[in-house]
């Protein structure tokens, strides 16, 4: 099975376009890490954290193949007060199995698995958040007596000025406030992901029934959400589950999950190199100021976060929080 999901990820890495005859870069892909960071808030402590993703195997759900999309190490950094300010100083790194996201992907749309309630104002889809083994069970099971859809998470095929429904999480389905508005494509310029132009674009969300040409300055987009193609979403979540809306003065705990007004902030490749830092893809030159102090632990992991033994040669791997070479 495992080396079934390996050969369909590279069947797709290889699809060169779209139907408009557009070359397209996959986001379901298993030679990426995807680093996302955000605040946490635990009783007695808060702080910083980053989350570190990937695909890892999947599953056949209603006759499709979705791949699974894994949170699987969170390191945190608590927030210490100084005389002359603060810094983030190492706390704990934990190694993570859930949660676990299904997505599949054509060329130019990512689909995400959903999972229908009846409740309230009728029938709504929630994303199927699996976040123990019994749900991992359940779904490879079909049992369970749950009905399953999916969403159009990511759709690259439409032109500028069209609409895309955003997700609104708990009421996709359900007469909700979100239904009163339409999602605009704004497309911004492209940008680089490992050697590939990939396309970017923000959202205009607004209760106007027709697109307007100022709004391709995408400065007048909505909350500053940008998706890339090949990584998904930047800001608000992470690449299988995000927020079209930013609450503002608002705390979210980001401490299971990259949540609300959480950032990606790189995109590794297999070899652990930097293929997106959104340092140096901000547009308005925003810099990591925060002192971070890293753990003194001499473990030794590989880009994938598996821990090893020892280094071998030419190979890049993380200890104290930073990247090395093995010599």
């Amino acid at each position: 099975m495992k080396q079934y999901f390996t050969l369909l990820l590279m069947v797709i890495s290889i699809l060169p376009t779209m139907a408009d005859g557009e070359a397209y870069e996959p986001m379901v892909r298993e030679d990426r890490v995807w680093e996302y960071r955000g605040d946490y808030f635990l009783p007695g402590e808060h702080g910083i954290v980053y989350h570190l993703m990937r695909f890892n195997g999947g599953m056949e759900v209603n006759g499709h193949e979705y791949h699974c999309f894994e949170l699987f190490k969170s390191t945190f950094y608590e927030s210490v007060v100084h005389e002359d300010g603060y810094s983030y100083e190492f706390s704990r790194e934990e190694n993570r199995d859930y949660p676990k996201f299904l997505l599949r992907e054509e060329p130019g749309k990512v689909y995400i698995l959903t999972e229908v309630f009846n409740a309230g104002k009728g029938t709504y889809e929630d994303i199927v958040q699996i976040n123990d083994d019994e749900k991992l069970n359940a779904i490879q099971g079909n049992s369970g007596g749950s009905e399953y859809r999916e969403f159009l998470l990511y759709d690259f095929t439409k032109a500028e000025g069209e609409i895309h429904p955003l997700p609104n999480w708990l009421a996709v389905d359900q007469d909700y406030e979100l239904d009163r508005y339409n999602c605009f494509l704004i497309y911004d310029d492209p940008v680089t992901i490992d050697d590939n132009d990939c396309r970017a674009r923000h959202f205009k969300i607004s209760e106007e029934n027709e697109f307007k040409p100022e709004w391709s300055n995408h400065k007048l987009a909505s909350y500053g959400i940008q998706i890339i193609e090949s990584i998904g979403v930047t800001y608000n979540g992470c690449l299988p589950y995000f927020s079209p809306f930013e609450y503002l003065g608002m705390m979210y705990d980001s401490s299971k999950l990259p949540y609300r007004e959480s950032r990606l902030e790189k995109v590794y490749d297999a070899g652990g190199n930097v293929i997106f830092n959104r340092t140096e893809n901000s547009e308005v030159g925003v810099k990591v100021t925060t002192e971070i102090k890293p753990n003194n632990s001499d473990e030794i992991y590989d880009i994938m976060g598996r821990r090893i033994d020892r280094a071998l040669p030419g190979s890049v791997y993380i200890r104290d929080g930073k990247k090395f070479i093995g010599r």
